[in-house]
């Protein structure tokens, strides 16, 4: 199995201080990116500190609270996604590992096909949210240009323990939120289209298990032309690939679901709130607000997060359901008696289909996603009637 398609969530990863490159085991290069990697994760974790600290000081003034509250929310997740980066390193290399296994490895022009509509797929949709993330932070810098730059305010509400509006302090401080921004919509970009992509190359893989099923209709046909070719061995051995393909695709599945439990229920939870709380804002701005246009990217974008964690999700659920169906429309029943029992038996194993979750309330499903659209809505609802 090639995982190419992944290389640029890691170049990505690589460029921003969140992942040293395999290739540098040792030397003044790992020195090097190690304290580049420091300075990044002091930047990214010191901004998001202050503003957490300055979430305080807004307490007693609705308007105030919830211009802290609505950015701070998304540095914190991004703080989550980093750690979980650095804490699962060596399980992610693991996990990209088993898809090295010669069963996962492509066998006909059909099934390259498939891979290569799957990395079209991962490419595509990481140049869309990496371009979009992107948009909404320069929206966010340009919008400060115009309201925050006159005004010697901060394009982030946060609090500093010195007073930075006098002297040469601000550009400092300033330009601090400016690159953190940057990294924060990159990082943020590049690790929800690595679960995507994640998620798309195990769908790559059911289908290629779907398609493998479907051929075995034509064992009779393979057997007649290689006369010397024994029927049930090569009945047998093509159940036990299909066993042992469907297996190792679980086991993927439930590792990678180790890897991001907690990052799903972050990202729910963060999601749920910030939309909620960009609605109501956008509620009460003025249209002539420059802050308008941002505020629209900024819900969108969070929705949009939501959005590509779900579908995604949800396609593994339906494509790993079908397993079993492959199957069962193959004409296995033309087959040597003994193969059909065993066909019958792997028919009803592969019924169960694979989801990613933190609990049985937090699925990566499209009905999780009209969940949360409607807990957000309520929640909307009682801050405006407040």
């Amino acid at each position: 199995m090639n995982v190419t398609a992944l290389s640029p969530n890691f170049h990505i990863f690589t460029r921003f201080g969140v992942w040293l490159p395999p290739e540098w085991p040792s030397g003044w290069r790992r020195i090097l990116y190690k304290t580049y990697a420091c300075f990044v994760t002091v930047m990214l974790y010191s901004m998001f500190s202050f503003q957490f600290i300055g979430v305080f000081g807004s307490i007693g003034n609705i308007n105030e609270l919830v211009e802290s509250i609505y950015t701070s929310a998304t540095v914190f997740n991004l703080g989550c996604k980093i750690f979980n980066l650095l804490e699962k390193r060596r399980d992610i290399v693991k996990l990209l590992g088993l898809l090295e296994a010669d069963i996962c490895q492509i066998k006909s022009q059909a099934e390259k096909e498939i891979q290569e509509k799957c990395n079209r797929r991962i490419w595509n949709r990481t140049k869309f949210l990496c371009l979009f993330f992107e948009t909404t932070c320069v929206t966010m810098v340009l919008t400060s240009t115009v309201k925050h730059i006159p005004e010697r305010s901060l394009p982030l509400k946060a609090w500093l323990p010195f007073n930075y509006a006098d002297g040469y302090t601000y550009w400092p401080v300033y330009m601090h939120q400016v690159i953190g921004l940057v990294y924060v919509g990159m990082i943020h970009a590049s690790y929800d289209t690595f679960i995507v992509g994640v998620m798309l190359t195990l769908c790559s893989q059911l289908k290629i298990l779907q398609y493998r099923n479907s051929e075995m209709s034509l064992l009779n046909v393979r057997v007649t032309t290689v006369a010397v070719v024994d029927q049930k061995m090569l009945e047998k051995e093509f159940v036990t690939n299909s066993i042992r393909h469907h297996q190792l695709l679980q086991q993927f599945a439930e590792s990678f679901n180790n890897i991001i439990i907690y990052v799903i229920f972050v990202q729910y939870s963060v999601s749920s709130f910030v939309i909620c709380v960009t609605a109501y804002k956008l509620v009460n701005l003025e249209f002539d607000n420059p802050e308008i246009i941002f505020t629209i990217l900024y819900c969108t974008s969070m929705i949009t997060q939501t959005f590509f964690y779900c579908w995604y999700g949800n396609e593994v659920i339906l494509e790993s359901a079908n397993i079993g169906n492959s199957l069962y429309t193959s004409r296995w029943y033309s087959l040597n008696a003994g193969t059909v029992r065993d066909v019958t038996m792997v028919i009803h194993r592969m019924q169960h289909s694979m989801k990613f979750s933190c609990s049985p309330l937090f699925i990566l499903s499209v009905d999780s996603l009209k969940n949360i659209m409607k807990v957000t809505y309520s929640t909307f609802s009682v801050l405006i009637k407040s």
